[in-house]
């Protein structure tokens, strides 16, 4: 009973580790951009049609969304941000930070990938409000472009 308990442990540790999980982004060694309209609903609407710097790295095993400097009446911070493939046809850009003159946003923020054209769709993402405690969530909404083109595989 303990072997067996020894190798499902064993199992599910390798299964857990991060290099199991890994998702492998092409180009490889590639920067480019992600850009396109944005807009963050908390007490009022603001839109953005930011930029960000796409980076992937040498190997693939990373991408990182850097930001632009602002908008009008928002900016992002505290990046760069971790880009990670949940599946197929999901991206996550890991602890996203938007701030407007009303409310501050940070957390992950997922969308739909579409791999024909390289874009993540976002429909009311929620994004957890971090100025006041117990808000409602942050709701973004829009698409960003790759360019040039990105693609990933999971194991």
């Amino acid at each position: 009973m303990n072997r067996f308990i020894g190798i499902c442990a064993t199992a599910l540790i390798a299964a857990a580790s991060p290099a199991a999980a890994q998702q492998t982004w092409s180009p490889a060694g590639q920067s480019g951009t992600l850009s396109g309209p944005l807009s963050m609903t908390y007490m009022g609407t603001y839109a953005c049609n930011p930029t960000f710097t796409l980076t992937i790295s040498a190997d693939g095993k990373t991408a990182t969304a850097t930001p632009p400097p602002g908008c009008l009446y928002s900016v992002f911070t505290n990046g760069p941000y971790p880009v990670a493939a949940n599946s197929p046809t999901s991206v996550t850009i890991k602890n996203i930070t938007w701030v407007s003159p009303m409310v501050g946003c940070s957390g992950d923020l997922t969308g739909t990938f579409d791999s024909a054209t390289s874009t993540i769709s976002f429909n009311m993402a929620a994004v957890p409000a971090y100025m006041s405690p117990g808000a409602p969530p942050c709701k973004i909404s829009g698409r960003l472009k790759a360019t040039p083109g990105i693609s990933f595989t999971i194991p």
